[in-house]
């Protein structure tokens, strides 16, 4: 054999060279060379039968938690989300990679987020996302939703229609952090080849998470203190676990639809002064509220357990015949709320009687509890500072680190390197028994 290989010319020891390398190619290519499947995963079920009303979204957070089984998402679409009768309609959009539980998944930062705008009643959304998500679980979040008919008046908003679960599908739905029986219609478009490892099931063995709405108020309605050039203030605990929102239930105008009211929320620091000359964790300037209309406060961040006092300030208000009228102010209550709150009129501590505010809390069994009556503040973990934007973007932002696969294109170009150098090798091993016969 190398007696033949050694009578061979340059020239066809190339050729026979260059074969060869193109025969290693080609079984490099056949061997990855796989077709790519693309598929519509339906997250609930889509017979009309099963389906169910959706849920009035004014003011609430609307969220599911779902799995991308294997591959890579490229799309998110809601079928027919409901406006009741909208032409014109916006909500945010936020895809959070899941991390352990609802609380601590949303003080992630998000991976996609967008403002959907322009929907009209009846009309699909598609989110296609400029890169794809790889194989995981997420949790998608509708907030700030609103909508106005033909009219100009405005309706509940828009929210996803309801159903029974997919069969396959995990899925788990929330309306404010509350896990539901029902579940969202909503389909992923996934792209995948058949050889893709898919998703492991959860872990075993993680603690609950819990959710709770506590009253910051008891007894029953009485008149709302009347606001104009008034400092109205509420100080409470959150026992253990975080504080999610901050509800202002049926918060009155009087009638007006011109006012505006500034909310501050601050954390205690011992006393009514000290507190309000520090920097608020949370700060809003409200306009235009319709009477009577509840107000959540979500936090982009939820707050860690401790002691907090909410401010309003600056309420005013325009009659409708052009007068000022008495401004923004919540219901006030017969009884006080649970320990550790205390209402204030310009910082004097009201005697009696509460404001008619909820907040939403998440915690587990294992958290360490406070003492609401406590005046200095123990060492909690700190909050994760808040993203400087954070309004949404048709950006993506994937902060996650993808595994090398084997479809990046690394494993071909090793292997037709070493092919080139074996050949390469053969070849002066060849040249050197030529000249060496020749010599002789």
């Amino acid at each position: 054999m190398v007696n033949k290989i050694a009578g061979m010319t340059g020239i066809k020891l190339f050729a026979v060279c260059f074969l060869v390398l193109l025969l290693v190619f080609q079984g490099i290519l056949l061997t990855k060379a796989e077709n790519t499947i693309t598929e519509t995963l339906s997250m609930a079920s889509q017979d009309k039968a099963q389906r169910i009303n959706p849920i009035l979204p004014s003011g609430k957070v609307l969220a599911a938690k779902f799995a991308v089984p294997k591959g890579t998402m490229t799309a998110l679409t809601f079928p027919t989300l409901a406006s009741w009768f909208g032409v014109d309609g916006s909500f945010d959009f936020r895809l959070y990679r899941w991390n352990a539980s609802y609380g601590e998944t949303l003080k992630t930062q998000p991976v996609y987020a967008v403002k959907v705008e322009g929907h009209v009643d009846g009309e699909d959304v598609v989110i296609r996302f400029d890169t794809a998500l790889e194989s995981d679980r997420y949790l998608w979040t509708i907030t700030n939703s609103q909508a106005v008919d033909a009219s100009g008046k405005k309706t509940y908003g828009i929210s996803p229609w309801r159903s029974a679960p997919a069969e396959g599908a995990e899925v788990t739905c929330y309306e404010d952090g509350m896990k539901l029986d029902s579940y969202y219609i909503f389909t992923i478009d996934t792209e995948y080849k058949a050889s893709d490892p898919v998703l492991p099931p959860e872990e075993d063995g993680q603690e609950e998470e819990r959710y709770e709405v506590i009253k910051l108020y008891g007894g029953s309605f009485t008149a709302p203190i009347i606001p104009s050039n008034k400092e109205l203030a509420q100080k409470f605990a959150v026992n253990k676990g975080s504080l999610l929102s901050l509800v202002f239930e049926n918060l009155p105008t009087w009638n007006t639809k011109i006012n505006s009211f500034q909310l501050d929320l601050y954390r205690w620091d011992g006393d009514y002064d000290s507190t309000v000359e520090a920097e608020p964790v949370y700060s809003n300037l409200f306009e235009n509220r319709e009477d009577s209309q509840s107000l959540t406060i979500d936090f982009d961040t939820p707050l860690p357990a401790g002691r907090y006092l909410w401010v309003i300030t600056d309420s005013v208000s325009e009659r409708p015949d052009g007068g000022m009228g008495y401004g923004v102010s919540p219901w006030t209550t017969t009884e006080q709320g649970p320990d550790g709150t205390v209402c204030f009129v310009d910082g004097m501590e009201l005697d009696e009687g509460s404001y008619r505010v909820s907040v939403k809390i998440s915690y587990r069994d294992s958290d360490p509890e406070i003492d609401p009556e406590v005046t200095e503040e123990p060492v909690v973990t700190p909050t994760p500072e808040r993203p400087e934007n954070t309004e949404p973007t048709n950006t993506p932002v994937n902060t996650a680190t993808s595994a090398p696969a084997a479809s990046d294109g690394k494993f071909p170009f090793v292997w037709i390197a070493v092919a080139v150098v074996v050949i390469l090798a053969g070849a002066i091993a060849v040249s050197f028994i030529v000249k060496r016969k020749r010599s002789r």
